[in-house]
Order: structure tokens, then sequence, then C-alpha cells
């Protein structure tokens, strides 16, 4: 079950965190979330403490 943050500009970002031992940042792609990789975090939480979080979308920019 996933907990949320606030950011400064009131954005709600989900973040987890699962498993034991040496911590590890695990952040997904563009077009991913923190549940995209399932079986990736099952297998690092066996020995690591994981920390995921949702991104939130980024601004639009000029090419």
């Amino acid at each position: 079950m996933a907990d949320f943050a606030i950011s400064p500009d009131g954005t709600r970002i989900a973040h987890e965190t699962g498993g034991s031992g040496a911590p590890l940042i695990l952040v997904h792609g563009a077009s991913g979330d923190r549940t995209s990789t399932p079986a990736l975090l099952a297998s690092l939480e066996e020995t690591h403490a994981v920390y995921t979080s949702t991104r939130p979308p980024a601004p639009p920019r000029e090419r």
C-alpha cells in the first residue's frame, strides 16, 4: 500500500518502502510508475530496503 508525500506545489506523490538491508532507491522510467516492475521490486526487496515513488509528470517544454 502506498503512502503519500505532498510536494511544495501541493501535488500528492505516492511512495512505498519494502524489504530490509542496504538502502536502494528505484526510479521508474518515463512511461511507468512505482508499480511498473513488480518482479524486479520483489527480487530487490530480498536483499535491500527499497524506496520507490511515482514521479509527477514533467511540465511541457519547448524544443
